[in-house]
């Protein structure tokens, strides 16, 4: 049972110390359900043959946010026998959350269809949302002889996936190790398997080794991107990158930012967007004190493009022309240094008005592919599937390099908090993005350490 796990050795130590007839109840992230490696295996072979393991109930995701969101159990358990069946419950989020959070923890109350169904165990079928999908339950009893069938994988009445969750880049590193760890011993096992059957071995059991393959190989390619996800949002989070006192926060920045917009709308250089008001119910997630959440159309004045009509030929132009980038021109996180189109001079100043993206500018795709960013390299044009995004107050552009690393992982944030992702924004969903915002000098240490981590993801996709 020797392992570096340290929530199995608790459970196995919680085990050893527990009296006769004494009840327990212990905290268990997802990874000791289904994680089948040796260690794993004789700790619950230990805990059931030890203990009475009656009841193990599924507890929301984000039940621990902001301190980890990694998914977590209970196992409740007492020392009058070795275990006959364990019931599985899922405590589903409540009616009208859709997460927890510091200032929206979970509560006491939140545990009553667990007081209303302890009482009067019954097995509970999840609806379908097809006839061709399995059945699902939110609650089920499973024999200690269905529990060893099973290899000791007790992930059962688990969550149905609707969104991905991002982990903390360490819960994901752990999360990947431990599930490739699993499915790389039910690999050794099948193909030992196979080889005795080979040598003659008829009482073995046979299992598909092209599944666990397949399975293996999903796991390796998915990971990288997992990890992407994990460390951007490890940032926004305030917990890639220490905060400083000397930092001081942010505040005195927005004040000004919105003193200039309202001067220049009032001068009319700048046209009035649709920005409302914050509300501290819609933010995302917890951030640091010293940090602020605001709106992308607060902190930078937003300029879509457009589409010349394809029915005036005069309106559009041959290289040489003014360069119009759609989105197939422009590479994720990169620069675009040419474009396939051209907008005539004419085009130019009827249809543009001559206001054209300088060189330098930061681009973002807000429809159909959403949240590709790029920098133009050129002074250019673009659709109306493009924005232009121009940063208040930021003469050294360290917000717009805050930005750039950010938003395609923000975009999943539009319309407050509803996850969007891959589907189309407008101008109104831009402008009220919620944007968390560190003070500028942390801001600068969020960037460095992005652009440290990052490319080690795309160097391990192009290696997987």
């Amino acid at each position: 049972m020797r392992s570096s796990e340290t929530s199995d050795l608790f459970v196995a130590l919680t085990v050893r110390r527990l009296k006769k007839n004494g009840r327990a109840i212990v905290v268990v992230p997802d990874g000791f359900l289904f994680g089948n490696d040796n260690a794993k295996t004789e700790i619950k072979k230990y805990l059931m043959k030890e203990c009475n393991l009656h009841t193990i109930i599924r507890l929301p995701q984000s039940c621990f946010a902001p301190y980890t969101s990694i998914a977590t159990n209970l196992l409740f358990f007492d020392k009058t026998g070795p275990t006959k069946e364990t019931w599985f419950y899922r405590l589903d989020m409540p009616k009208g959350y859709k997460h927890f959070s510091k200032t929206k923890p979970m509560v006491r109350e939140h545990f009553a269809p667990v007081d209303e169904w302890w009482d009067n165990r019954v097995e509970i079928l999840d609806e379908k949302t097809h006839e061709d999908i399995s059945d699902t339950w939110k609650s089920k009893k499973y024999t200690i002889a269905d529990i060893e069938a099973n290899g000791y994988n007790i992930d059962f009445c688990g969550y149905p996936v609707e969104e991905k969750v991002i982990l903390s880049p360490e819960d994901t590193i752990k999360a990947f190790i431990e599930k490739r760890e699993t499915l790389e011993a039910e690999l050794k096992t099948a193909t030992d398997n196979m080889y005795a059957f080979l040598s003659g071995d008829t009482s073995v059991e046979l299992k598909n080794v092209r599944s666990l393959t397949d399975k293996l190989s999903e796991l390796n390619s998915s990971f990288p991107k997992n990890m992407k996800d994990a460390i951007l949002q490890a940032a926004m989070q305030g917990k890639l990158t220490k905060q400083l006192e000397d930092d001081g926060n942010v505040y005195d920045y927005l004040n000004n930012v919105v003193s200039l917009k309202a001067s220049l709308i009032k001068e009319k250089k700048l046209k009035k967007d649709k920005t409302t008001d914050m509300v501290e119910d819609e933010y995302p997630f917890d951030i640091p004190e010293n940090w602020a959440w605001t709106k992308l159309g607060i902190i930078a004045n937003l300029r879509p493009g457009k589409t010349p009509p394809r029915a005036e030929p005069t309106w559009w132009g041959k290289e040489n022309d003014v360069p119009w980038v759609s989105i197939a021109d422009m590479v994720a996180d990169g620069h675009v240094s040419k474009t396939k189109e051209f907008i005539s001079q004419a085009g130019f100043k009827e249809k543009f008005k001559e206001n054209i993206s300088p060189a330098g500018t930061m681009i973002m795709s807000f429809k159909l592919t959403v949240g590709r960013v790029s920098y133009l390299d050129i002074d250019a044009l673009h659709n109306e599937a493009i924005i232009s995004i121009f940063p208040f107050e930021d003469d050294d552009r360290t917000l717009q390099k805050y930005l750039f690393k950010v938003l395609p992982y923000l975009t999943q944030y539009g319309n407050s908090k509803n996850a969007i992702k891959g589907e189309t924004l407008n101008a109104d969903s831009l402008c009220n993005l919620y944007v968390p915002l560190p003070p500028f000098e942390e801001q600068h240490r969020i960037v460095d350490k992005l652009e440290q981590l990052l490319p080690l993801c795309e160097s391990l996709e192009a290696m997987i």
